[in-house]
């Protein structure tokens, strides 16, 4: 091995460490975030807790910081695996429910890994690789802006009697808005964006059935 392969390996031995180590730095945070988020009391913060979106966007932003869709999907997975498990240390045993906590592992396992490698593509030079990725992230948080509105009657909502839903819909401006916002930073080529949005827009919808039924099996176990 000549001097350039031996600094060019050193360099990306270091690489792959720093992943590693932002992986589970940002999967503590977020697991101490979120149970800091059930215990203060305080409404919007509980329910952004209780939000899969950030979780998501976690493993998004860790899996950019690598050089391909298979160490993104890897960095991904264990982002949201470590932080899974940050989370059931830091808060009490009584919350721990075992099947449900199976059921989340699986869901991580699955999620992790898909916007672990949007997020290395989104670091792609390649513009309908790009477009592809972003996709997804978009699509995630459609679908949990429509599942929770669709959940919580948002129809039903009067504002006058029940001022605290402001902070609800709030909320949900703000995933609808991150949503459409996400295509406009990585896609540079204008004419994709009506295909975008409209991929978007279906698999949200999808996405919403995906969040209903995993909330029906947690209810059943």
């Amino acid at each position: 091995m000549n001097e350039y392969d031996k600094r060019s390996s050193e360099g990306e031995g270091r690489t792959r460490v720093q992943v590693l180590l932002a992986a589970i730095a940002v999967a503590c945070g977020l697991g101490a975030i979120s149970v800091w988020g059930e215990r203060a009391g305080v409404r919007v913060l509980t329910i952004v807790a209780n939000l899969a979106s950030p979780w998501g966007l976690a493993a998004l932003v860790v899996g950019r910081l690598t050089s391909s869709m298979k160490r993104g999907a890897f960095a991904g997975a264990l982002t949201l695996l470590v932080g899974m498990a940050a989370f059931y240390v830091l808060i009490p045993a009584l919350y721990i429910h075992s099947a449900r906590e199976v059921v989340w592992t699986v869901a991580a396992m699955i999620v992790g890994p898909v916007m672990g490698s949007c997020g290395a593509r989104l670091t792609l030079c390649q513009e309908g690789v790009r477009s592809a990725a972003v996709v997804a992230p978009s699509a995630m948080l459609l679908a949990e802006a429509t599942w929770v509105g669709t959940d919580r009657r948002v129809w039903l909502w009067n504002f006058r009697l029940e001022p605290y839903r402001l902070i609800d819909l709030a909320i949900l401006v703000a995933l609808v808005a991150l949503a459409f916002a996400l295509p406009l930073i990585f896609v540079k080529e204008p004419r994709r964006l009506p295909l975008i949005y409209f991929s978007c827009l279906v698999a949200g919808l999808i996405g919403a059935t995906g969040f209903a039924s995993l909330q029906w099996i947690l209810l059943q176990v």
